[in-house]
């Protein structure tokens, strides 16, 4: 039911068991289709129980576009990780790796977002690199060894020298590549500056940032969680004024909290991120 899938988008898991109930008929006894809700329960369900790949990669990525109508991109493409990471790249599906990139990038398997980066680089033709990803990945991935961080920016860069970023997004990059004190080629800063920082979403009543600043500088992770709840808007990092994003992710990783600030700046960001043209 909608109101079912509704309260199951915080929770893929969850998700993923109302696609398949619905898609069988479920406890109401209905089939699937006939709603934007039913198509993508049978979606989903022939995406997980068919083993021919050019079936399974067309109802993946129809599954994803009906997610992103509706407002439930992120969390559909969680629940489709554990489909998508059982398969294996191939030529045949080549069209399909950027699919699969932002899928397992989404459900947090980054070494096998990788992977298929690595595998499409010979299919690729005109804009279609996919090492952009690799910056995101990297800004996701709290155990990458500070070593190999920053390999994706010359990508990146391009990106941004072609007009693939808006303003809005652009400076969301820089915010958060500051706050997790990412080394920001200086290309990305100009690029930045060149327009307005915008100056919308939610912002938490006056206190609670200074508040969560001293309770990440003492280390107090459970304060620094509360103070950071209040003050990332209940629709997401996306919809977080840049000012609390940057300071609640830099005081997330200042707490010992890495994986969560990493998880919240590659969360503001994955919505907007360019896909590969054409």
């Amino acid at each position: 039911a909608p109101g079912a899938a509704a309260s199951g988008t915080r929770n893929p898991a969850r998700l993923a068991e109302i696609y398949r109930a619905r898609a069988d008929g479920g406890t109401t006894g209905t089939p699937a289709g006939g709603s934007p809700a039913g198509e993508r329960a049978a979606l989903f369900a022939s995406a997980e129980r068919t083993d021919a790949q050019f079936q399974k990669t067309r109802a993946i990525r129809a599954l994803l576009d009906s997610a992103r109508r509706d407002g439930l991109y992120h969390p559909v493409a969680v629940a489709l990780t554990p489909i998508v990471g059982r398969m294996r790249p191939a030529q045949e599906i080549s069209w399909f790796a950027e699919t699969a990139v932002e899928t397992l990038a989404a459900g947090g398997d980054y070494q096998g977002a990788r992977g298929w980066v690595a595998f499409s680089r010979p299919f690729e033709q005109g804009g279609g690199n996919l090492d952009h990803w690799l910056m995101l990945i990297d800004l996701a991935d709290a155990d990458l060894p500070p070593n190999q961080r920053g390999q994706g920016f010359r990508a990146l860069e391009d990106l941004a020298a072609r007009g693939r970023f808006s303003p809005e997004a652009l400076h969301c990059l820089a915010t958060t590549l500051d706050a997790l004190d990412y080394n920001i080629p200086i290309p990305l800063w100009d690029l930045a500056s060149r327009t307005s920082q915008p100056q919308g979403g939610h912002l938490p009543e006056t206190g609670i940032l200074s508040a969560l600043k001293v309770a990440s500088e003492k280390r107090q992770q459970l304060a620094t969680t509360l103070f950071a709840l209040r003050t990332v808007s209940p629709e997401g990092g996306r919809a977080t004024h840049l000012l609390g994003l940057g300071e609640t992710i830099r005081s997330l990783k200042r707490a010992g909290l890495e994986r969560e600030a990493r998880r919240l700046a590659f969360e503001a960001l994955f919505a907007d991120w360019p896909r590969a043209e054409g």
